[in-house]
């Protein structure tokens, strides 16, 4: 009985090794992990947007992001140029937007929560009144 409940325990702890195993990369993960760095590496695109129960991924889809050192954040396509701010309030985990300008950019401006930095990918995501709203980005 006791060599079949060991049996059993090094089963199951072979199958939660394997689940923490396969997890994605986040910031929390790596402690030399620079949010900053990894933003202003590079000119972003939205790849996926989902305000609420809509999804609007397309109304983004002209729209080159960037994010500098300072805080300023720029989101241009080819007929303007739109200035914002963002924090980060030197945590990894966290990313406070705000753009203003013209419908659809509005909606970046969240207290955003960064959920994935894997590859060149930013997923944040935020929680309100229920719904979930989710903004990936990807290097461009």
């Amino acid at each position: 009985m006791k060599k079949q409940i060991s049996v059993l325990l090094f089963f199951l702890l072979s199958i939660q090794f394997g689940f923490t195993s396969c997890t994605k990369k986040t910031a929390e993960s790596n402690p030399n992990f620079s949010l900053t760095e990894f933003l202003i590496a590079a000119p972003w695109k939205v790849s996926y947007f989902k305000n609420g129960p809509n999804e609007i991924t397309t109304e983004f889809e002209n729209y080159t992001i960037t994010f500098l050192s300072n805080g300023k954040i720029y989101a241009a396509n080819s007929v303007e140029t739109i200035t914002g701010s963002w924090t980060n309030e030197n945590s990894a985990t966290q990313l406070n937007l705000l753009v203003n300008g013209n419908n659809p950019l509005p909606y970046l401006s969240k207290n955003w929560m960064v959920t994935s930095t894997e590859n060149s990918t930013l997923i944040l995501q935020e929680n309100n009144s229920g719904f979930i709203n989710e903004l990936r980005l990807v290097r461009k």
